[in-house]
């Protein structure tokens, strides 16, 4: 999805009207679908507002850790229900703070997919690597969203390879686990990535998925490798959640 047409979405989901388009729509009608949800900060204000967006969703379907979600696309079997995988990307320190208490509360797993570049232990816009450390202690995942959020299209395949690889790579060694899964910077194929290049790259140095931006919801059979999430805002109504995931 290109910046004015992200720009365009948020402007509708923020709409007065999204109301009356929210009232002819029924998510829990739809079966046998995984959603994966987005999201980056999660200031103060919204704590009240995201756990009664995770209720609803768990109203719909079950939560499912990145790997489950994995596991899901790559089964040849219908998926007998509805799933929701929850994300966060850049490791911001906010996300961490106001975010993991709600979802350790209600036992929901959920990954962070962070830049180890951002990673700072003064910055308090980013989480610190004893952030990192801490997610799995909660039911969170530590995934890579790349070393440096550079936008790989604008990238040869060698630094490609070396943004996967050198992020891969602190991560497991800081927080001593494994780190298997990757969410694209932006995440559009063509605009922000290569995709017959970069989930390739992925896949040759050790993740098990390629998360991206494209919007809408996924079955099983469908490709680990260009995983579509819906972005959702942490202090949105509930009547804007089923507006999008109805989409």
């Amino acid at each position: 999805m290109r910046y004015f047409d992200r720009l365009r979405d948020m402007a509708i989901v923020r709409s007065p009207i999204m109301r009356i388009r929210a009232l002819g729509r029924h998510p829990e009608r739809r079966t046998d679908i995984l959603t994966t949800v987005m999201y980056h900060g999660m200031p103060a204000h919204t704590r009240g507002a995201f756990p009664r967006q995770l209720d609803y969703m768990r109203s719909l379907g079950d939560f499912v850790t990145a790997s489950q979600a994995v596991e899901i696309l790559r089964s040849q079997a219908r998926i007998a229900g509805k799933y929701f995988c929850v994300t966060f990307d850049d490791g911001l320190k906010d996300a961490f703070v106001n975010a993991i208490p709600i979802l350790a509360e209600r036992g929901i797993p959920s990954i962070f997919f962070i830049v180890p570049s951002w990673v700072s232990a003064s910055d308090r816009t980013y989480m610190s690597w004893d952030d990192c450390r801490q997610l799995a202690q909660h039911g969170a995942t530590v995934g890579s969203h790349s070393l440096s959020h550079h936008r790989f299209s604008t990238l040869d395949g060698h630094q490609a390879r070396e943004e996967l690889v050198a992020s891969k790579s602190r991560l497991e060694l800081e927080t001593g686990l494994p780190c298997e899964h990757f969410a694209c910077p932006w995440g559009q194929p063509g605009g922000d990535y290569v995709p017959h290049r970069d989930p390739q790259l992925a896949e040759e140095v050790g993740y098990r998925s390629f998360f991206t931006t494209i919007r809408g919801a996924a079955q099983s059979g469908a490709s680990a490798w260009a995983i579509p999430r819906t972005r959702l805002e942490p202090d949105w109504g509930i009547h804007q959640l089923r507006y999008l995931f109805t989409r």
